[in-house]
């Protein structure tokens, strides 16, 4: 009987502590399920903050690109540009100008102008000087000082290359075998000399040695080219040569101006066919609008001269170069363009 009472006491401890262990595995669950939730709840809530604040970021990122684009824009064109002038004496001017285009250029806006050229420089000789084609010299002793000495440019071949000699052009800066340079023209024995620019050791030069030139050309510079009134354009010369000129700048901001002369009508349409926008046709302007532009009264002879599609001798000196009145013309005309262009900005403009 004892022993039947204690199996009835151990079943009955046996199923509270069973329902005990219910009870707290139940709690726990019910905690743990809670925890799981909050977390979660918790843990989208930080994602969806991380999610605006990144958005934000994204936003604020956006504007500020926006913005450095904004500024950026804004300084285009704003600075002063480098503006290469370059050609013959309808560039450099004549002793019956008081000022060549390239001044009444710099006196219109803010421009660093750089002018290149001599005065009866053709497009070939511009090849020798800007260092587009190769010169080499021989057989040439260079003195420990600075006396000129006589020069013979030569070609790959060795044979004379005379382009810049014919032109009585003139270098600023070459390098002979190591020793640095002026090239110059002199009238008296018609020849070109080097002269280095400082005393030192006498270098002897026994082989064909190519002369280089020293250009250096600003990037991101504007070039005006005029070049071909002391030449003939033969089978369109003149546009190959000026297109390797402009490829020595290394530029897509550039101007060819059209000549003025009476027999380059055929030239200035090749200028025009090649060049396209960069084209500036000066000749057709002077002849619609360059004496009223220019506040001058017709004679009849600038009449006559008009009627037989030629520049009006009211704005000439000869018949190569213009007058001051064309200078300025030339130079206003040049401003407009490059406006156009979008070459320069406005706000530089005096």
């Amino acid at each position: 009987m004892e022993q039947k009472k204690n199996s009835i006491v151990f079943i009955i401890v046996v199923l509270i502590l069973c329902a005990i262990i219910a009870l707290i595995f139940y709690y726990d669950r019910n905690r743990t399920q809670n925890f799981i939730s909050k977390f979660t709840d918790n843990s989208s809530e930080v994602a969806k903050n991380n999610e605006t604040e990144e958005t934000n970021k994204t936003d604020n990122t956006d504007k500020k690109d926006n913005t450095d684009k904004k500024d950026n824009n804004s300084k285009v064109n704003t600075t002063s540009p480098t503006i290469y002038c370059v050609g013959d004496s309808t560039t450099l001017g004549t002793e019956n100008q008081n000022n060549s285009y390239p001044t009444y250029l710099n006196d219109l806006a803010n421009f660093n102008i750089k002018t290149i050229g001599d005065k009866k420089i053709t497009s070939s000789g511009l090849l020798v000087k800007l260092g587009v084609t190769p010169v080499y010299v021989d057989k040439l002793t260079i003195p420990a000082s600075t006396t000129p000495t006589p020069i013979v440019f030569l070609n790959q071949g060795g044979k004379a290359n005379n382009e810049l000699l014919k032109c009585q052009g003139s270098i600023d800066s070459v390098t002979i075998n190591g020793v640095t340079g002026k090239i110059t023209y002199r009238y008296e024995g018609n020849t070109l000399l080097f002269t280095r620019d400082q005393p030192g050791e006498q270098t002897i030069v026994n082989s064909p040695t190519l002369i280089q030139v020293n250009n250096n050309v600003e990037p991101n510079s504007i070039l005006i080219l005029y070049t071909g009134a002391y030449e003939k354009s033969i089978k369109g010369s003149l546009v190959n040569y000026q297109k390797e000129i402009i490829q020595a700048f290394n530029t897509e901001n550039y101007l060819v101006v059209s000549l003025t002369q009476n027999d380059r009508n055929e030239t200035n349409e090749s200028l025009r066919t090649a060049h396209g926008e960069h084209y500036l046709d000066f000749k057709g302007y002077l002849l619609s609008n360059g004496l009223a532009d220019a506040g001058i009264t017709p004679t009849d002879q600038d009449l006559q001269a008009i009627a037989e599609n030629k520049i009006p001798t009211s704005l000439l000196v000869n018949e190569i170069n213009g007058n001051d009145k064309y200078s300025q013309l030339l130079s206003k005309q040049i401003l407009d363009k490059l406006t156009t262009l979008k070459y320069i900005n406005k706000n530089i403009i005096k």
